[in-house]
């Protein structure tokens, strides 16, 4: 699991290894409500990944945060 801040424009990290398969999860609250995106993918060379935040329960979330393991 890695934090990423955003820069103001994205979310930058640059130290991930091409070739990794793995999830990018991403939440935000807003308003008190929970928003997600989960993302599967390939780590490629200066890769850009688009997602799309959905309004989502906290038992659902939860439970696809659980899906990964």
């Amino acid at each position: 699991m890695i934090h990423v801040y955003s820069n103001g424009l994205n979310f930058p990290y640059y130290y991930a290894p091409v070739g990794l398969e793995c999830t990018l999860v991403a939440i935000g609250v807003k308003n008190g409500k929970l928003y997600s995106s989960f993302v599967p993918l390939t780590i490629s060379s200066n890769q850009s990944v688009n997602f799309a935040l959905s309004a989502i329960t906290t038992d659902d979330f939860v439970n696809s945060l659980k899906a990964l393991d």
